[in-house]
């Protein structure tokens, strides 16, 4: 099985565990067995998500990636060619974009990404990732790239308005960060957290754990429970 296999593999899983999670929901209350039943699938849910949403576990391949661990940089670069859709995967896809700007993509993996971001403006799909790939343009482009994405860039509609996007963050260029010192790039990374506490609405960004979907899926067992299915929404 290629790492591309693997991945969408497990993305499957986790759709499953989760739909699991909303059927026991519904026949919950049928009987104790029943209820029990829908916890067992809270249970499987929240035990697997971390070693299925990313090859090794994206808890430590996060960690891993803040590293420059070569084989993980190649294991974002796989995940956001394959595209996987599952519950919360949009805020790993923002975390994996956010972290390859600052890592050392080799030139195959720069054309790889520029690639992925061509498909994503063509996508008619509207994620909220997209703005992370915007951010990610200027550190893989080259010339012929930006070409095209200007030509994509003409008239109104969703893909123009897409490219216009990158494009803007193409002219803005590479941020001085890329030029700063290790001991400032850390800091530039450490930024991160904040935004994080922006969506969680934690004050203290760096009592954070390594990664938010970590807090997102801590107390999903002992959760609110909406009539629509599982709300992971606060602790």
């Amino acid at each position: 099985m290629t790492k591309a296999e693997l991945i969408q593999a497990q993305a499957n899983k986790i759709c499953e565990l989760h739909d699991a999670v909303h059927s026991t929901y519904r026949r919950k209350r049928e009987s104790a067995r029943a209820e029990e039943q829908w916890h067992k699938a809270c249970r499987r849910f929240h035990e697997d998500y971390d070693q299925l949403a990313f090859p090794g576990g994206i808890t430590e391949g996060m960690r891993r990636l803040a590293t420059n661990d070569p084989g993980i940089i190649e294991s974002a670069v796989v995940f956001l060619e394959v595209d996987p859709f599952f519950f919360r995967s949009g805020y790993i896809k923002e975390d994996l974009l956010e972290r390859l700007r600052w890592a050392p993509l080799d030139e195959d993996q720069k054309q790889r990404m520029r690639q992925v971001i061509l498909a994503r403006i063509r996508d008619p799909k509207n994620r909220r990732e997209f703005r992370r790939y915007c951010r990610l343009a200027p550190f893989v482009a080259d010339a012929e790239f930006e070409k095209e994405i200007a030509g994509l860039a003409g008239s109104s509609g969703a893909k123009p308005k897409r490219a216009q996007w990158v494009l803007e963050h193409l002219r803005q260029g590479v941020p001085r960060g890329r030029d700063l010192s290790d001991s400032a790039r850390s800091r530039a990374r450490a930024s991160a957290p904040h935004e994080t506490a922006c969506r969680t609405g934690i004050s203290d960004p760096h009592k954070l754990p390594p990664l938010h979907v970590n807090y997102r899926y801590g107390n999903f067992y002992n959760c609110p429970v909406k009539k629509k299915g599982i709300s992971v929404a606060g602790r």
